[in-house]
């Protein structure tokens, strides 16, 4: 293949990328998930999905950092909700959502 042809095959490669990227951007959207962690303390996990069944199921498996910056594994998802506008159900909850340095 020419010098050519290979700067083409390049920027076409380029430019999929960019615009699969930019598809992935527009359906995506931020979630933020009102977890509990062992001993029913309550906790935030904030993805960046398309659904939110989807949401549900990643913070399910997330682990989030627990005071004294110990990682500590989801127990049960309690709410997602769809950002910025929702609100969590739970007020504790949504005080912890609001405080999040973001």
């Amino acid at each position: 293949m020419s010098e050519q042809g290979m700067r083409n095959s390049v920027a076409r490669i380029v430019m999929g990328v960019a615009c699969m990227a930019a598809a992935g951007a527009a359906t995506a959207g931020d979630y933020a998930c009102h977890v509990e962690i062992a001993g029913e303390r309550p906790a935030i996990v904030l993805v960046d999905t398309d659904t939110k069944p989807n949401a549900e199921r990643a913070a399910t498996g997330a682990e989030v950092r627990a005071a004294g910056g110990k990682r500590e594994p989801v127990v049960r998802v309690v709410e997602c909700i769809a950002r910025p506008g929702a609100r969590l159900a739970d007020p504790k909850a949504q005080a912890l959502l609001d405080n999040l340095p973001l």
